[in-house]
């Protein structure tokens, strides 16, 4: 931004200038007195214009890093300059503003002024404010279903364990409950016995032989053990009969 001054005009020639402008504007002195004001600066402001006229920008502030902040604005007041800024309000909020200041020559002889333009950018800063809280509301929700992700793969990898080792309590129950099925067999017929533990280990080595994999063959065998556990509600008479069996015995074995 230059430093150059404008030409000299007088106060009434920079009145309508001001009054025209769309952003609120104002003739500051050195000592931070307002020499006019136009009506959306006033607005922006919320004070009358006659109420700003004549007064002092340090004055207008209510607090002190305000009152700093324009000591030492004007003195620079020969620079121009552009900064974002706040302008007090009369309920002690502050309203954010883009503020351009520059010197002017007003009067003869000629006065220094300086001209100071406003825009108001609240509506900017409530736009930023929304996009930085949603961000952040993102980024939450992001770190939260990240966390439940972890979560519920730590969950569902202790859930497999549990399954698996509950798998392997139920297939060991199975097949003690099967071996004790055969043991029954074994009181009951010494020959039951080893024949059941022959056909495990032949359905076995049959299944292995025919390609089938080892863990399924193991299945095949263990299951192949129950084959002949009916003999346990055939009557001992039959079982450990010496002899051929009748035509009624043999039926009655054969339901086995």
């Amino acid at each position: 931004m230059t430093n150059v001054l404008p030409p000299s005009r007088t106060l009434a020639q920079w009145v309508p200038l001001l009054n025209a402008l769309a952003c609120g504007a104002a003739l500051v002195d050195r000592d931070g007195t307002i020499q006019h004001v136009n009506a959306r600066l006033a607005e922006m402001m919320r004070r009358p214009t006659d109420e700003l006229i004549g007064a002092n920008l340090v004055r207008l502030c209510s607090s002190d890093d305000e009152k700093a902040a324009v000591r030492a604005s004007l003195a620079h007041f020969d620079t121009a300059r552009e900064e974002e800024t706040f302008l007090p309000l009369p309920d002690g909020t502050r309203l954010p503003v883009v503020s351009c200041a520059k010197p002017v020559r007003c009067g003869s002889p000629p006065e220094d002024l300086r001209l100071v333009t406003m825009i108001d950018i609240s509506a900017q800063k409530l736009a930023e404010k929304r996009l930085r809280d949603q961000y952040a509301l993102i980024v939450e929700i992001s770190n939260t279903v990240l966390e439940q992700a972890v979560e519920l793969k730590e969950y569902s990898g202790r859930l497999e364990k549990r399954v698996h080792e509950r798998t392997l309590e139920l297939h060991e129950a199975n097949v003690d409950a099967m071996h004790m099925l055969a043991v029954a067999s074994e009181a009951k017929d010494a020959d039951t016995g080893e024949h059941v533990l022959r056909i495990q280990k032949l359905a076995e080595t049959l299944a292995i032989k025919m390609g089938i994999p080892e863990t399924e063959a193991r299945a095949i065998g263990q299951a192949a053990i129950l084959h002949d556990v009916g003999k346990i509600h055939v009557p001992d008479a039959i079982l450990e009969k010496p002899g051929p069996l009748s035509e009624v015995q043999r039926t009655r074995m054969q339901t086995h």
